[in-house]
């Protein structure tokens, strides 16, 4: 009863001239209208990163503003096209596949193009959607379609690597590598060898210790190489998924609601508290703040970002864009159409807010999983010297949920996905736009139009506050409503915020997540200011935001 209570005193503030009346009886519910925690930053150094829950139980149960979070088809100018399954982003929502229960009658080595007579006709299909083989739980995007009986697909999301390595040895239709015992290692007939050399493919007709005998004559002495399982074999039963995931329909994206954010510090505790209503001492968290517009909704991108035709896109199926310089991922943002621009940071400081509202605790490895942070650098760099190594959607089959997958070492599909978000920390650096850091003191902008490196007025505005000038966990947290920004470091990777900070002096760009390589110094806090504008990497890309 006290919740319609105070949500009936906020219509009043809306459509009435009651304010003052409405804001008194609103501020006596405001625990029931919100939720959030609390953090005392004095906590010694064996103390958990967990926080104490404030506000109302029930929200914390119900989760009213992170439940809304959920991944659609964005066009470029800012309307849905259409929202994802919520359980499978390959499909639409409420739509299942229309073809189902169908066993190809032949396949060939990639590219693999499936024959299946009289089940590829459908004037529904297009390129862009995804085969599911429903034998093995593997998805494929169609490339081509040949015909009403045929259809040519792409890599395999989860693609299943059996080995990667180097030839050691160059024999006529052989892949030769002496010393592996293929065997052990789960290679059988019918496996794929993929030269990643020269960009070939055969398919294992005999397996042997150290000797593959395969379809055809790709390999030589000292080229990379990786035996995987195929997407799909004669007999396997499949269906036509219903969404587009390849950027013809728009952009996939997480559409997260407006919501409204208070925060406080008194001696050495923080206390963050969000809302679905504007409640009295609670403001629009600054991300939905576009000059004196309060936007409804905003779109945090669901992967990784890949430049094609000079526009960074969020498409599943493409490894993302690495080795550019953040301008550079700035300028192919904005070319997508106003009101575009690669993650922000306050975009950035908005997800992490709702991820520690609903967790309560700094260790996001422990809470959702390490996702793709379990490589060696040693690994990662003999495998394709730090470039990207997973293509996106590898979280597709999970929708709008919260998973984690570990592969190990030098084995290609780990992932984390926050809610939609997949990779929010983990597999390659993001670039975050919008902030700036000039000998230790940083300077946010929230106007996208206004981005620019190097820059410290002109939309800019200084937080008043100065980071960390030594490299180190982070402890504790700058008292500022302006996201999270460390103020000390010191900790390990189980106590106070968990997750790394890097940094530099002079002009440095900030950039999110860890990678592929960081193990337990990545997470959801991960911030590195120790990179001049002019920085680029095979292992630093992008996301967009809308």
């Amino acid at each position: 009863m006290k919740r319609y209570i105070a949500i009936l005193s906020l219509i009043l503030i809306a459509f009435t001239g009651y304010s003052q009346l409405a804001g008194k009886i609103a501020s006596n519910y405001i625990d029931d209208l919100s939720y959030g925690i609390t953090w005392d930053q004095s906590q010694s150094a064996v103390a958990k990163p967990a926080m104490l829950k404030s506000g109302n139980p029930n929200l914390w149960v119900s989760l009213p503003v992170q439940n809304k979070l959920k991944r659609c088809v964005l066009r470029d100018d800012g309307t849905v096209a259409y929202y994802l399954s919520s359980t499978n982003s390959w499909n639409k929502d409420g739509i299942s596949p229309y073809v189902t229960a169908k066993n190809p009658s032949s396949i060939s080595v990639l590219p693999n193009k499936i024959l299946s007579t009289g089940n590829f006709g459908d004037t529904s299909l297009h390129v862009g959607m995804a085969v599911h083989n429903t034998t093995d739980n593997t998805y494929a995007m169609i490339v081509t379609i040949h015909s009403g009986d045929s259809v040519t697909v792409g890599m395999p999301l989860p693609m299943t690597v059996r080995k990667w390595r180097t030839a050691t040895g160059t024999t006529t239709g052989h892949l030769i590598d002496a010393g592996i015992n293929y065997s052990s290692l789960g290679v059988v007939t019918g496996d794929l060898v993929w030269n990643r050399t020269d960009n070939t493919y055969a398919l294992v007709t005999n397996v042997a210790t150290g000797d593959l005998t395969i379809s055809a004559d790709i390999m030589a002495s000292a080229e990379l190489y990786t035996v995987q399982k195929p997407f799909i074999k004669i007999g396997d039963a499949f269906e036509i998924c219903t969404a587009n995931l390849s950027g013809s329909d728009g952009q996939v994206m997480v559409e997260c609601p407006l919501f409204y954010e208070r925060y406080s510090f008194s001696g050495t505790t923080h206390d963050f508290r969000i809302s679905e209503f504007p409640l009295p001492e609670f403001e629009p968290h600054p991300w939905f703040v576009s000059g004196t517009v309060v936007k409804p909704f905003r779109y945090f991108s669901a992967y990784e970002g890949n430049i094609v035709s000079t526009k960074l896109q969020s498409v599943a199926g493409v490894l993302p864009t690495t080795s550019q310089t953040r301008a550079t991922f700035r300028t192919n943002a904005a070319n997508r159409g106003s009101g575009w621009s690669q993650q922000s940071y306050f975009a950035l400081s908005a997800i992490q807010l709702l991820y520690v509202t609903e967790y309560a605790n700094w260790n996001s490895q422990s809470t959702i999983g390490a996702g793709a942070t379990d490589w060696s650098g040693a690994v990662w760099n003999n495998y394709n010297a730090y470039n990207p190594v997973n293509r996106s959607g590898l979280s597709n089959f999970n929708g709008n949920v919260t998973a984690n997958l570990n592969n190990g070492d030098g084995i290609v599909g780990s992932f984390m996905s926050y809610r939609g978000i997949e990779h929010f920390f983990g597999d390659i650096y993001k670039f975050t736009d919008g902030i700036n850091i000039f000998n230790h003191v940083p300077y946010i902008c929230g106007n996208e139009a206004s981005f620019a490196d190097d820059k410290k007025f002109a939309g800019y505005f200084q937080v008043g506050v100065t980071l960390p000038s030594t490299d180190g966990y982070q402890t504790t947290l700058t008292a500022t409503k302006y996201g999270f920004l460390p103020s000390a470091v010191g900790g390990n990777a189980t106590t106070y915020i968990c997750d790394q900070y890097y940094q530099s002096t002079g002009w440095r760009v900030v950039l999110s997540g860890g990678s592929l390589y960081h193990g337990a110094v990545a997470g959801v806090a991960f911030f590195d200011a120790g990179s001049a504008s002019s920085f680029v990497a095979a292992h630093v890309g992008s996301r967009l935001c809308k």
